[in-house]
C-alpha cells in the first residue's frame, strides 16, 4: 500500500484514473456503522493483478481521517498509528507468522508490492504515479485489520490500524455532483472478446478476471472493458450448478458467479474436486463438491484460527488435521475476484470437526483461511431451485457428519445404565433366597471314581413356583482334594429330569520357600427357572486327593454339605442380561468406528 501521513495536498494534473467500478467518489457522504464520513480523496493502486481503489475520508464527528478500501466483498477502514517501537522488516513478515505489535496479536495474511496508478482529490501525500512500495497486511481478533506500508525503503515503515467492516454497514447517504467512477455500460450484455459469446459480469466492483464459458478464454475486467488475457485449452466440464443460479442458502441471498475444478496427486493418483464461487451481500462464499458431498464455505480471518500441533481451534471448536495437498487449478469459467488462471497452485490443509471444516490455503505471499459446514445435496437443490436431483454421494465426505451419534446425552445414559445394573446386581446378590433343602452329603470312603448310584443320596421333596430360579451349593472340607457331584433335579409330577454338575477343589503347599493356595472348598451351580412342580434332587458324589509339596497328605474322605435355595439367581444370569443391554451400544460403537474408518481412507495422513 503506497501511503504516507504528510499534510493534505490537493492533487493537480496526474495520469487519468483507470475505469473501475469504484463504490464511491470524491465528495460523497456516507456512514460506517452509523458514523458519518466525507470522501476527500481517492488513490488507485495496482499490485500486478489489476488496480483497486482506496478512499481518504474524514469522519465528521471525530474529525479524524482514515482510509477506506473494499476487497473480496469486505470494507477495510484504517487510520495511521505511530508505533512505539521499530516495526519488523518486510522480509520477516512471512504469511502465517504470528506476533504482537503495539499490544495486539496479529497474523500475517499477505505481503506484496504495489504501484500508484493515479489519484484525485485531497490526499496526505504528493501523488506521483509510478511510485512503488511494499506492504504487509495483518489480521487480528474480532475483525481487526492492519497494514504496514514499507514504501520504497527510504523512510521508516508506517503502521495503519483498523478493522474489517461488513459491507452492509457501509452506506452512501448522499452522492457528489459530477461524473462518477461507476459502470457506464450494461454489464449484463458484455461479450467475450475472443468468441463473441455473452459474458455478463455480475459483480463488476470486485471482479478482476473472468473465464468465458463458451471458449474458455481468460478475460481481464476493467469497468466494462474486457481485455483478452489468455486463451485456455482445457477440457469441457459442465458444472452441476449453472452460472447465474440464484437462491437463498443458509439465510443469505446468493448468486453463482464462478466455477473451477482443482486437483492434486497422491501416491501417483489424481484426485479432483469442484468449487463454485457465490456472491452474497455479506461477501463471497464457496461451495465445494467432492463425489456428491457439498460444503458451504466462507472466508475467515487468519487471526480467528489458532493452530496447535495437528489441531486448529475456531469458534470454540477443535478441528483435527485431516489432509494436506498441493493443489492445481485444472479448469475455470465465470468471474473471480483475483486474476485466476489454469495452472495456479497452492498448498492446502484441511482440519475437520464434522460437520465443520476449516481450511488453510497458502502461497508464497499470502495465506487465507476459510470455515465451512457440510450441506446435504437435497437442501442445496431446494435452496437454489435446481432441476432434478443432486448427485448420489459416493463414499464418506470429508466433513460428513457421522450418522451414529454418541454425544454427551448418550454417554450419560450409558453410565446411568451401568450404574443401575451394578446397583441391581448388589441388591440381587444380597437376596439370599429361600432354603428348600439342606443336609449332609455322604462321601465315598475311597478316593477315585465310584459306580453310578453306589453312594447316591436324595433330598426331601420341595415345591418350585413359576419362573423361580434355583441355586445348588456344595460346601466341603476338602484339603488338597477335589470333590465332584453329578446331580439330577427330578420333577415328581412329570418325571422330567434336569441334570447338573458342581465341583469344588482346594489346594495349598509351599514352593521355593513361599506358601500358596488355589481354588475353593465351596462350589455352586444355578438352574434357571425350571417348570413349576414338586422336586427332589439326587446326588452322586466322588472325590480325589492331590497331595502338594510342603503339605501333609490327607487320605480320609472330606465331608460335604448340600444346600438348595429357591429364588437365588447367579451372576451368569445377570451378566448375560447386562451384555444384552450393552449390545445396542456395542453395535453403535462398531458402526460409528466403521464410518470413521471409511472417512479416513480419503486422508493422506493415515
Amino acid at each position: 500500500m503506497v501511503r504516507t501521513d504528510r499534510d493534505l495536498q490537493s492533487i493537480g494534473k496526474v495520469a487519468d484514473l483507470v475505469p473501475t467500478a469504484a463504490v464511491m467518489a470524491v465528495g460523497d457522504i456516507g456512514t460506517v456503522d452509523g458514523e458519518e464520513f466525507v470522501v476527500g480523496g481517492r488513490q488507485q493502486l495496482d499490485h500486478g493483478r489489476g488496480p483497486w481503489d482506496e478512499f481518504f475520508v474524514e469522519f465528521t464527528q471525530s474529525r479524524r481521517w482514515a482510509w477506506v478500501a473494499k476487497a473480496q466483498g469486505k470494507f477495510y477502514v484504517t487510520t495511521a498509528l505511530t508505533p512505539s517501537a521499530p516495526l519488523p522488516a518486510w522480509e520477516q513478515m512471512v504469511p502465517g507468522n504470528q506476533g504482537v505489535l503495539e499490544g495486539s496479536n496479529w497474523t500475517v495474511a499477505e505481503r506484496g508490492a504495489s504501484a500508484l496508478v493515479s489519484a484525485e482529490g485531497e490526499l496526505p501525500f504528493a501523488a506521483k504515479p509510478g511510485d512503488s512500495g511494499r506492504y504487509v497486511d495483518l489480521e487480528g481478533p474480532n475483525a481487526a485489520f492492519a497494514t504496514i506500508d514499507y514504501g520504497d525503503g527510504r523512510e521508516p515503515p508506517k503502521f495503519f490500524v483498523g478493522r474489517q467492516v461488513d459491507p452492509t454497514k457501509v452506506v452512501l447517504v448522499r452522492t457528489a455532483v459530477g461524473p462518477r467512477p461507476e459502470q457506464k455500460v450494461d454489464l449484463g450484455k458484455l461479450k467475450c472478446p475472443s468468441c463473441g459469446g455473452p459474458m455478463p459480469i455480475r459483480t463488476p466492483e470486485t471482479t478482476e478476471r473472468a473465464a468465458c464459458q463458451f471458449c474458455h478464454a481468460l478475460v481481464d475486467v476493467n469497468q466494462g472493458n474486457l481485455a483478452l488475457a489468455e486463451t485456455l485449452r482445457q477440457p469441457k466440464i459442465e458444472p452441476l450448478i449453472p452460472l447465474g443460479t440464484e437462491g437463498t442458502l443458509r439465510g443469505e441471498q446468493v448468486v453463482c458467479i464462478g466455477f473451477m475444478q482443482r486437483g492434486t496427486r497422491s501416491d501417483g493418483e489424481l484426485f479432483t474436486w469442484r468449487e463454485y464461487l457465490f456472491h452474497a451481500p455479506g461477501g463471497y462464499r464457496w461451495l465445494m463438491e467432492d463425489n456428491g458431498h457439498f460444503m458451504w464455505i466462507k472466508p475467515v480471518s487468519a487471526a480467528s484460527v489458532s493452530v496447535q500441533g495437528l489441531n486448529a481451534r475456531h469458534e470454540g471448536r477443535t478441528h483435527r488435521l485431516f489432509s494436506t495437498a498441493h493443489s492445481t487449478v485444472d479448469f475455470v469459467i465465470g468471474e473471480f475476484y483475483w486474476r485466476v488462471r489454469v495452472g495456479d497452485t497452492a498448498d492446502l490443509a484441511d482440519f475437520i470437526d464434522p460437520p465443520y471444516i476449516v481450511s488453510e490455503e497458502r502461497t508464497d505471499n499470502e495465506v487465507n483461511w476459510s470455515a465451512g459446514e457440510y450441506v446435504e445435496g437435497k437442501e442445496l437443490w431446494k435452496a437454489l431451485a435446481l432441476p432434478g436431483s443432486p448427485p448420489k454421494p459416493q463414499g464418506v465426505g470429508v466433513a460428513q457428519p457421522n450418522p451414529v451419534r454418541l454425544g454427551l446425552v448418550s454417554g450419560i445414559a450409558l453410565l446411568l445404565m451401568v450404574g443401575f445394573c451394578l446397583i441391581a446386581a448388589v441388591l440381587d446378590g444380597a437376596t439370599g433366597g429361600q432354603v428348600v433343602y439342606e443336609g449332609p452329603l455322604p462321601m465315598p470312603p475311597v478316593a477315585g471314581e465310584t459306580p453310578e448310584g453306589a453312594y447316591a443320596s436324595y433330598s426331601s421333596t420341595f415345591p418350585i413356583g413359576p419362573r423361580t430360579p434355583l441355586e445348588i451349593q456344595v460346601s466341603t472340607t476338602s484339603d488338597n482334594q477335589w470333590v465332584a457331584v453329578a446331580g439330577s433335579l427330578v420333577n415328581q409330577n412329570t418325571a422330567d429330569v434336569i441334570d447338573f454338575f458342581v465341583d469344588a477343589g482346594y489346594y495349598h503347599g509351599y514352593s521355593e520357600g513361599e506358601s500358596w493356595t488355589e481354588g475353593s472348598q465351596n462350589g455352586s451351580i444355578n438352574i434357571s427357572a425350571p417348570p413349576p412342580g414338586n422336586y427332589f434332587v439326587r446326588f452322586d458324589p466322588e472325590w480325589q486327593a492331590f497331595p502338594q509339596p510342603g503339605a501333609a497328605p490327607i487320605f480320609s474322605a472330606p465331608t460335604a454339605t448340600v444346600r438348595v435355595l429357591s429364588g437365588k439367581r447367579g451372576m451368569g444370569c445377570f451378566c448375560c442380561g447386562f451384555m444384552l443391554l450393552l449390545l445396542p451400544w456395542g453395535i453403535s460403537f462398531m458402526r460409528r468406528g466403521s464410518f470413521e474408518n471409511r472417512r479416513n481412507q480419503n486422508s493422506n495422513l493415515h
